[in-house]
C-alpha cells in the first residue's frame, strides 16, 4: 500500500501567529488549520500561523502529543469513490495549555501580531439557554472546578484585559462552531460575562475595539481511531496519533466584519458575505437538522455508522421527508443556495461509506442539538425519536455511552 503525502512547501520556523485558536480539537485541526496552512504556502502570508490554547483537561494529553512533534499532524480526507487525499499540516506554531500556563495563554492575546482570535468550543461551551440568556450557575461551577479558564469566557476576558493594557489594537472575535448566529452568541454570551464579572471598562473596550462575525463551518470529521494513527504510520513513518480525517467535501462562508486585519482567507477557498445568514440556514437545517433527524431512530436500531443509517430505505425516507416536506418550504426559494441541490449534495455526503461517521458522534449532546437544528412540524417526530432513545440509555438499550450535559435535568422527564 503506497500513497503520496503533501508535506509544506514553506518554511513553519519563519511564520508567525495572527490567529489565536481556542480549542484544537479534531474539527479545527481538519477545517480552520487546513486554511490557514493553504494560505501560509503564499510565501507573501507568512503572519498567519496559529497559536492553539487549550482549556479542556480532557484535551492535555493531544496537545503535549502535537507539541512533541512542533504542531505538526497529518489530515487525510476521502471522497466518496473511496479516493484519499493526505497532507502534513503545519500551521499551528504555538500550543498552550491554559490550565497549566494560564499567563503564556493570556499574553497570546496582548500581541500586536494577533488579529484574530477564533474558537470551537461545542454549542455547550456558550453557556446560553434559548434566549441567549447566560446560564450563571453553569459559568460559577466550571470556574469554580478550573479557575478562569473553566469556560471560554474566562479565558477571553483574561487575555482580553491583557491586549488593552499593552494597547495592542482592534481584535476580531470568530466563533467557529455549529451555532445560529454564531457570533451574536458570543458577543452576547461574553457581554453578559463582563457584566456577571462587573467588569464594564473592558466591555466599552469590547464596543469599540472588537467584531464578532458570525460564519458557516462545514466539514464531516469523524473522531481519529486507532486503525487512522496506525494507517498514518504504516504510510509515512510518522506517528500517527494526533492524525485526523474528514470527508473530502468542506466550507467556511465568513461574515466580512473584521475590527483587526482580516487574512486574505479567500486565495484559501474561504468564501466572504456581507450576511451569511442563508448559508447558515441551509446548512444548519438541513445538513444538522438532518443528522440529528436520522441518528436517533438509526441508534435505536442498533445502527452504528450514519452511511448505513442513511441508505435504510426507512430512515432515508425519514430525512427526505423531513427536508423536502419541512425545512425547504420553511427556508424558503428566495436567496443564494440552491436548496434542492443542497439537500442532495448533503444526502450523498451522508451516504461516505469511507469516513465512518459513528451514529454515537452525531447522538453527543443531543439537548442542545434540537434547539439549534430541528425546526418545523416534523420536528415533533425528531423529538419523539430522542425521547426514545434517551428512555433507551435509561434503560440500559443503547450499545454506546451517550454523551448528554444535561443528563440530569432531563433524566426525571423519562
Amino acid at each position: 500500500m503506497t500513497a503520496d503525502l503533501r508535506r509544506p512547501d514553506y518554511e513553519p520556523a519563519a511564520c508567525t501567529p495572527g490567529v489565536v485558536h481556542v480549542g484544537v480539537g479534531a474539527f479545527h485541526r481538519a477545517h480552520q488549520a487546513l486554511y490557514l496552512d493553504e494560505l501560509l504556502h503564499d510565501r507573501q502570508q507568512k503572519n498567519w500561523a496559529v497559536a492553539g490554547v487549550n482549556l479542556r483537561p480532557e484535551s492535555a494529553e493531544l496537545l503535549s502529543r502535537l507539541a512533541a512533534r512542533d504542531g505538526r499532524y497529518v489530515l487525510k480526507t476521502t471522497a466518496s469513490d473511496g479516493a484519499s487525499a493526505w497532507r502534513e499540516i503545519a500551521a499551528l506554531r504555538e500550543l498552550v495549555d491554559h490550565r497549566t500556563e494560564p499567563a503564556k495563554a493570556e499574553a497570546l492575546l496582548a500581541r500586536p501580531a494577533v488579529q484574530l482570535v477564533t474558537m470551537t468550543v461545542t454549542e455547550a461551551g456558550y453557556h446560553l439557554d434559548e434566549d441567549e440568556k447566560l446560564l450563571v450557575a453553569e459559568v460559577e461551577a466550571a470556574e469554580a472546578a478550573a479557575g478562569a479558564g473553566g469556560t471560554a469566557y474566562g479565558y477571553l476576558r483574561a487575555g482580553l484585559h491583557a491586549r488593552r493594557a499593552a494597547d495592542a489594537g482592534p481584535v476580531t472575535l470568530l466563533s467557529c462552531d455549529n451555532l445560529r448566529d454564531n457570533g451574536r452568541k458570543l458577543a452576547a454570551g461574553l457581554r453578559q460575562y463582563l457584566e456577571l464579572r462587573g467588569d464594564d471598562e473592558l466591555a466599552k473596550w469590547l464596543e469599540e475595539n472588537a467584531s464578532f462575525p458570525c460564519c458557516v463551518v462545514d466539514r464531516i470529521t469523524p473522531a481519529p481511531t486507532a486503525e487512522l494513527a496506525a494507517e498514518t504510520e504504516a504510510l509515512f513513518g510518522i506517528k500517527g496519533d494526533a492524525t485526523v480525517m474528514g470527508e473530502e467535501y468542506v466550507q467556511w462562508t465568513v461574515e466580512d466584519s473584521f475590527a483587526g486585519a482580516r487574512p486574505p482567507l479567500e486565495r484559501a477557498g474561504v468564501q466572504f458575505a456581507a450576511d451569511v445568514g442563508p448559508y447558515e440556514d441551509a446548512k444548519l437545517r438541513v445538513l444538522n437538522g438532518g443528522h440529528v433527524a436520522v441518528a436517533f431512530p438509526a441508534a435505536l436500531r442498533g445502527i452504528e455508522y450514519f452511511d448505513q443509517a442513511i441508505v435504510d430505505p426507512e430512515l432515508s425516507a425519514l430525512f427526505d421527508r423531513y427536508v423536502t416536506g419541512e425545512v425547504i418550504p420553511a427556508l424558503g426559494a428566495a436567496g443564494p443556495v440552491d436548496l434542492p441541490a443542497y439537500r442532495d449534495l448533503i444526502k450523498r455526503r451522508f451516504a461516505n461509506a469511507h469516513i465512518k461517521d459513528t451514529v454515537e458522534r452525531i447522538c453527543k449532546h443531543g439537548a442542545n442539538k434540537m434547539a439549534v437544528f430541528v425546526t418545523p412540524e416534523a420536528g415533533f417526530a425528531v423529538l419523539a425519536a430522542w425521547f426514545g432513545f434517551l428512555r433507551a440509555v435509561e434503560a440500559g438499550r443503547i450499545g454506546f455511552a451517550y454523551e448528554e450535559p444535561m443528563w440530569e435535568q432531563l433524566r426525571p422527564l423519562l
